[in-house]
């Protein structure tokens, strides 16, 4: 009798053992994320999916005309991405937040796809009024230059007179260059400087 209940117990044993390896080990739970928004507390997200998941930047300018997202969530602050090609300069009362600087730049779908809300000169710092200024593209990389023929006819919307006053051309590739507020713009940076892109798509919306 003993010897058939330890050779129950040892069956039930190797079952269990058997059963321990068929059963799938419990996936690692998520671990939360924290995420700083700048001004704000962190922001804690349980679990970051890669579909449509938002985290960083908080989007901003949800009442913008014909934007996909309800406003922008592709911006940058403290610093200028944009490029040159065509330039727009645009200042206090038409444009009063960097809202008004993005709009501007939805309001030109055909020619504008950059814009920057920042002090660009030492006239607007006195002032105490950021300027707006839109660009057709991005800031170019760093041994990326271009000079563009302003007389060539096929060279159209670039603003050639602007740019060749503003010394624009050629346009010389950089870092991407930080947005200051003091009267020389080279040492107090401004953090609530904004840049950021605008591509208008074919479904006649855009996302910014």
């Amino acid at each position: 009798m003993l010897f058939r209940t330890t050779h129950a117990f040892a069956a039930l044993m190797l079952i269990s053992s058997a059963f321990a390896l068929a059963l799938p080990s419990p996936e690692p739970e998520a671990k939360p994320v924290e995420i700083y928004v700048e001004g704000e507390n962190f922001i804690e997200f349980a679990q970051i999916q890669c579909e449509n998941a938002r985290h960083g930047l908080k989007p901003i300018c949800p009442h913008l005309n014909k934007t996909a997202d309800n406003g922008c969530i592709r911006y940058v602050k403290g610093f200028d991405v944009t490029g040159v090609v065509t330039e727009v300069d645009l200042t206090f009362p038409e444009i009063n937040d960097a809202c008004d600087c993005i709009q501007a730049c939805l309001n030109r779908p055909t020619t504008c796809a950059a814009w920057v809300y920042k002090f660009s000169t030492s006239e607007s710092v006195l002032s105490g009024h950021r300027t707006c200024t839109l660009y057709s593209q991005f800031n170019l990389p760093a041994e990326v230059v271009i000079e563009i023929d302003v007389t060539n006819p096929n060279n159209s919307n670039i603003n050639a007179q602007e740019l060749v006053a503003n010394g624009n051309n050629p346009q010389n590739g950089a870092t991407v260059a930080q947005a200051f507020m003091d009267v020389n713009l080279n040492s107090t940076a401004d953090k609530d400087a904004v840049s950021g892109a605008v591509w208008q798509l074919s479904t006649g919306v855009a996302i910014c």
